[in-house]
């Protein structure tokens, strides 16, 4: 996914009503997706095992 096809999902989600979006990555397999979420504006909001939990507010 690149970041217009991120920001278009993160505009629907929006429209839809939802307020923040939050999931887990493992930046160690996805280091290009964690970079790239971290540019969105993504937040760390937890870490455990290698896999980061983040999330953003619409």
């Amino acid at each position: 996914m690149n970041e217009m096809e991120m920001k278009a999902r993160l505009d629907k989600a929006k429209e839809l009503g939802f307020k923040e979006v939050t999931f887990t990555t493992k930046p160690e397999v996805m280091k290009v997706g964690y970079e790239l979420y971290k540019r969105m504006g993504f937040e760390e909001v937890g870490e455990k095992d290698g896999v980061v939990s983040m999330r953003m507010g619409l």
